[in-house]
């Protein structure tokens, strides 16, 4: 595939992916540090019966830069087919700056020979030094046909077999494997945010067994790997890659409470209690008038393990439940209910000091509202008393009201007949005057 556009693709990973690897060989990729220098190579490629090219091109990359757009920059001619060039990147791809090209390849001070070609890509093998024979199958080089003899090079390493990549969540790394390759001495480890291996990050590390890890990953990842297998002359194609996602750790949801109590205090109010619940920061409470969680509202919230709740009705039943709630706002379940019932409404009387400015003698005194019913006895209160003219009298208990009409039998056929308006509160005192002109005779 060739590779165009790929300076923006190349740096979009690198602001995805962070940074590389540290030099340090401790048998893990670090996901968070930074990749070294790069390293001058000499690369030679032959055109021969497998990549029979007019031209030859090295496009080459390291991380985020490259030696020039595609298809890179154009080798120089040798002798015997064979085109060399000197590149500053690890990571290199021969074409013929048209559709043909090769793999991609592990930059090497070596020689490519192409071998085989599959579905319009060349593979082949590197070379420390130049083979003789550089045609493919025993004939002669397509450009000059002079070379006849035996390949004295090292045989291909098979690409690496059985990659898989699993995060190990008590390390928080993701572990690479694969199956050994025969002749290998050492492996390649490659990574990225994509399966495109070109655009594959390549580890600065020797690693010889056939385990290696990327640490330093952080949930929501995910990460494509490769290997290569190496010796001293060659250095095989990518594997297949394999996949790994990084999962997110979903927060675990707190207890619900438990040892909720409910007390009455008032007529009005109710005090509940419960057990704290580690992890939570608050706790929510809900109340009903049945026992149905379903349809239960909430009515207050508190960082404590204590509230009193009021504004409630008299003489009524409520049912209660509490749920706990972590700084991220999950909550547990309802916790099991409390109930009980509020006190009934507690009526304590007044006081009414009768002031008897007349010269009669009052006696039972009885106070109406203005809408009394004399078929119910509803709205009259009776105040038993004695006030002697010039004297008071303060009487205890009165039940509270507010009353309009006065009447009151008198000594010697004379009576009350008032309207005058007299509020009796709970606990306090009201003041009743009665002068001569409130008195009629009988």
């Amino acid at each position: 595939m060739k590779k165009q556009l790929w300076m923006l693709i190349v740096l979009t990973l690198a602001l995805l992916v962070g940074c590389t690897e540290v030099s340090e060989d401790n048998g893990d990729e670090d996901y968070n540090q930074s990749s070294g220098t790069s390293t001058s190579y000499t690369v030679h490629f032959c055109t021969n019966s497998i990549a029979d090219w007019d031209s030859v091109y090295v496009y080459a990359w390291n991380g985020s830069d490259s030696n020039a757009e595609w298809p890179g920059k154009l080798m120089s001619s040798e002798s015997g087919g064979w085109y060399s060039a000197t590149v500053s990147y690890s990571n290199v791809i021969f074409n013929d700056g048209s559709s043909n090209q090769t793999e991609d390849l592990t930059a090497q001070n070596g020689y490519f020979l192409p071998q085989s070609k599959s579905a319009g890509k060349v593979s082949g093998t590197w070379y420390t030094s130049k083979p003789a024979n550089t045609d493919v199958g025993g004939g002669s080089n397509n450009n000059n046909g002079n070379n006849s003899n035996s390949n004295t090079g090292s045989t291909t390493l098979s690409a690496p077999t059985g990659v898989s990549a699993t995060y190990i969540s008590s390390s928080n790394e993701i572990e690479v494997t694969w199956n050994s390759v025969s002749n290998a001495t050492s492996y390649e480890f490659y990574w990225g945010t994509s399966s495109d291996s070109s655009k594959a990050i390549k580890s600065t590390k020797t690693i010889t067994l056939t385990t290696h890890g990327l640490t330093g990953v952080e949930e929501g990842d995910s990460f494509y790997f490769w290997i290569k297998a190496k010796n001293s002359s060659t250095t095989s194609s990518f594997s297949s890659y394999a996949y790994c996602f990084v999962p997110y750790t979903l927060p675990s949801r707190p207890s619900a409470p438990t040892g909720l109590k409910a007390t009455a205090t008032s007529s009005s109010s109710i005090s509940l209690s419960w057990n704290s619940v580690s992890g939570a920061d608050e706790y929510m409470i809900y109340y009903n008038t049945s026992s149905s969680s379903s349809t239960a509202e909430a009515i207050a919230y508190t960082s404590g393990t204590s509230k009193t709740i009021t504004g409630l009705e008299a003489n009524t039943k409520y049912y209660f439940w509490v749920k706990a709630i972590t700084s991220d706002y999950d909550s547990s379940d309802f916790s099991s209910y409390a109930y009980v019932t509020t006190e009934s409404v507690k009526v304590t009387g007044g006081k009414l000091k009768i002031i008897n400015n007349s010269s009669h003698t009052i006696k039972n005194l009885t106070l109406y509202t203005s809408n009394y019913d004399l078929w119910t006895l509803s709205g009259i209160e009776t105040v038993i008393c004695t006030v002697y003219s010039g004297y008071s009298q303060t009487v205890e208990n009165v039940l509270p009201g507010i009353y309009v009409e006065i009447g009151s039998q008198t000594y010697a056929g004379y009576k009350i007949d008032t309207y005058k308006e007299v509020i009796i509160q709970s606990g306090q005192t009201a003041t009743l005057i009665i002068d001569d002109d409130d008195i009629i005779s009988n």
